[in-house]
């Protein structure tokens, strides 16, 4: 039996899968500072179980550039969603940003 969360991290991840085949996704950490730096980014995904030094950098830029961040998943979850190894990512489009919000904000973790 599958419970709610399961059904909303489901979609989340599906969200994340799309916006990357319309190229409205950026992932790997060179290529999410870049689209924070050009402000491309509207929503920064990191995954709980990446780098500390590498979370703190990206933090550290959104955080400098106001560009949303959020703390999702783990690594082997983004990248079974993505396709490659990959444990952060970067919204480039304020409707996948404010879906992924939305539909977040309904996910209770325990």
């Amino acid at each position: 039996m599958t419970t709610n969360n399961d059904a909303i991290e489901r979609k989340l991840y599906q969200l994340i899968g799309l916006a990357q085949r319309a190229s409205l996704f950026v992932s790997g950490t060179e290529l999410v500072l870049k689209a924070i730096k050009n402000k491309k980014a509207t929503l920064v995904i990191l995954s709980s179980d990446m780098s500390e030094q590498a979370q703190h950098k990206i933090i550290q830029k959104c955080e400098t550039n106001a560009i949303k961040f959020v703390v999702f998943g783990n690594t082997m979850q983004m990248s079974q969603a993505l396709g490659r190894k990959r444990s952060t990512g970067a919204f480039t489009d304020d409707g996948f940003a404010e879906n992924f919000i939305k539909t977040k904000g309904n996910l209770h973790m325990e």
